[in-house]
């Protein structure tokens, strides 16, 4: 941990005129954080079996995951004294769709069903749910409304006697 103190005066610091401090400082947490870090590793699953192996050590991830298949799941293993952080691929979360004759192509004689979502979606729940929110919004406007504070109401002067 680094603390740094000192005045808003020009004369305490010579931050503002040349900022040697700073580097350096910036220098030995970047040197601390890379020791503390050195024996880490991360890798993409299923790519890099070497790293991790069923005598590995799980730290974070799915508790459901076999040990002969930990360099298939993403997590966080200990091997040895090295960490290895486990993560999917980027491909993964690709949004490529497949068209329906390589679909046909690919599964053949294999029964399959290919499910098509429109842009909008017309069924009771989205009916139910679009006055469900109307409903709220005038519950919410209701409330407003019965929160606003009370106005004062103005004093008037009394009245002088009649003489």
């Amino acid at each position: 941990m680094t603390f740094c103190a000192t005045t808003p005066a020009d004369r305490d610091s010579t931050l503002a005129g040349d900022g040697v401090v700073l580097y350096v400082t910036i220098q030995r947490m970047l040197t601390a954080g890379a020791q503390r870090v050195g024996t880490t590793k991360n890798a993409s699953a299923g790519t890099e079996h070497r790293l991790v192996d069923a005598a590995s050590k799980l730290v974070l991830g799915s508790q459901s995951a076999v040990s002969n298949e930990f360099a298939m799941q993403s997590g966080v293993y200990l091997n040895d004294a090295n960490l290895v952080a486990l993560h999917r691929d980027t491909e993964e979360d690709s949004l490529r769709s497949v068209d329906a004759q390589s679909l046909e192509r690919m599964f053949g004689d294999l029964p399959w069903a290919k499910i098509v979502a429109g842009k909008r979606a017309t069924s009771l729940v989205q009916e139910i749910w679009r006055w469900f929110v109307v409903a709220m919004l005038a519950a919410l406007l209701i409330e407003a409304v019965l929160c606003l504070p009370k106005a004062a109401k103005r004093k008037t002067p009394p009245l002088a006697p009649a003489v």
